[in-house]
């Protein structure tokens, strides 16, 4: 069980696609890490898509700090066009365009809920480079 929700799946992936009857598509699911050629690169893109049933409590905006090893943070609001409730199903994509890599190490999404202080969801994943 999550803070947020009471299931909470998140998948990190390459790309995320509307498909027809509210469907989406995963492109290049990535597992615990991403794996580049060499660093600094630039990926197109790099998306991060969670899935909330049974959310757990109100809320109007999500706020996301993405950290990257050796850089600042980088946080942005995800635009909500309803206020989420309680027991509601939601699912959200966050694109990141384009994504720049500088240095190999941990990094991390994550998500805040409102003005909360404490990050409600948090996605740890590696950048490695290819042996």
């Amino acid at each position: 069980m999550g803070k947020i929700a009471k299931t909470e799946t998140v998948i990190l992936c390459d790309d995320i696609r509307e498909e027809i009857r509210n469907k989406r598509s995963l492109m290049g699911i990535y597992p615990d890490k991403v794996v580049v050629k060499r660093v600094a690169i630039t990926l197109p893109k790099i998306c991060l898509y969670m899935g909330l049933a049974g959310i757990k409590r109100k809320f109007e905006k999500i706020n996301v700090t993405l950290k990257l090893p050796k850089l600042m943070p980088h946080s942005f609001d995800l635009k909500q066009h309803t206020c989420v409730k309680l027991g509601e199903d939601i699912s959200v994509g966050i694109i990141v365009s384009p994504f720049k890599i500088q240095n190999q190490g941990n990094a991390c999404f994550e998500l805040r809920l409102d003005d909360d202080k404490k990050p409600s969801l948090i996605y740890k994943f590696r950048i490695l480079v290819e042996e």
